[in-house]
């Protein structure tokens, strides 16, 4: 038994000798390392990377190689990014310059097209009173009653206005007061459904129409009973329709006291300071307003021309 755990213990310090007889000296380690004759201690720092194994370290030199093949690419990259960008910022400037030139274009063709819709709507407008002005020509002796009740049979109408004409204008003789025709009219869209149709007479006498027209604004000597009939001009529609678009100016010149009638062919005369002044368009009468520094009631839209609202940009 002794014998026995004597070898045992004789066996167990061989092999840690044998253990301790592999593990290189001090010098041995320095040398694997490379470290020099000096015997100064190991550098902690990792070693340099080699480029491929067995062809030693790696020199500032092959590092500087590196990474200038490395920055040549990433400028290849970038100039042709950059060319791919020129060139497309190249066929946008293209295509704008090609729009702009379009619109400056149509923008020329809409002004020219807008100078001769003035011009052709200057012609209609001429046209367009001179055929009213006829139109109001064959109208200019009648005369329009509002008014008359319907009680009023067709056939006593003429010696209805007769009576009516004599006490507006007393001093007329009665073999003035002739009267070529006289009827009813349809009523306007406009009327109230139980007012009366108007009545539509022609006078003989163009003066005696005058005449009566002048006495119903200043006389009011009527009967109770014909009080509230109404004598008006006989006027085309064309014409009423002309004189609507001269609102703004009528308006404003009712705001500030300024006379004013109407003329033939239709037209605006006003009087203002003892001086008459001819007005031949709404337009006319706006300038003219401005021009007295009176705001109009309001301004009519007008067509503009289109000026160019671009720049072009330095290319």
């Amino acid at each position: 038994m002794s014998q026995h755990k004597g070898k045992g213990k004789g066996d167990h310090s061989s092999f840690f000798a044998a253990r301790n007889q592999h593990k290189p000296s001090a010098d041995q380690v320095g040398l694997q390392d490379g470290d020099n004759d000096s015997g100064e201690s190991q550098d902690s720092s990792p070693p340099l990377p080699t480029t491929q194994e067995g062809e030693g370290k790696v020199t500032p030199a092959l590092i500087q190689n590196m990474l200038d093949a490395q920055s040549n690419k990433l400028l290849a990259h970038f100039q042709t990014s950059i060319s791919d960008l020129k060139k497309e910022i190249q066929a946008i400037g293209d295509r704008t310059e090609h729009l702009e030139n379009k619109l400056e274009t149509h923008a020329a063709a809409h002004n020219t097209m807008l100078t001769k819709i003035k011009q052709l709507e200057a012609h209609i407008s001429s046209h367009d009173n001179k055929l009213a002005d006829l139109e109001d020509r064959s109208r200019r002796n009648n005369l329009r009653l509002r008014g008359i009740p319907e009680s009023v049979a067709v056939g006593d109408l003429q010696a209805f206005a007769t009576n009516l004409f004599q006490n507006l204008c007393p001093d007329l003789p009665a073999q003035m007061l002739l009267l070529d025709r006289i009827h009813r009219v349809a009523k306007a869209r406009a009327a109230p459904v139980s007012a009366p149709r108007d009545v539509l007479l022609r006078a003989h006498y163009h003066h005696i129409k005058e005449e009566i027209l002048r006495a119903s604004r200043t006389n009011k000597s009527l009967a109770e009973v014909n009080k509230d009939i109404q004598i008006f001009a006989d006027i085309s529609p064309a014409t009423l329709a002309t004189r609507r678009l001269f609102t703004p100016v009528t308006t404003a010149l009712r705001n500030h006291q300024i006379q004013y009638r109407w003329g033939f062919p239709t037209k605006l005369i006003i009087i203002r300071n003892g001086q008459a002044t001819a007005v031949l368009s709404p337009e006319d009468g706006i300038q003219l307003l401005n021009k007295w520094n009176i705001q109009p009631a309001e301004s009519p839209q007008t067509l503009n021309t289109l000026p160019p609202e671009w720049k072009r940009a330095k290319r």
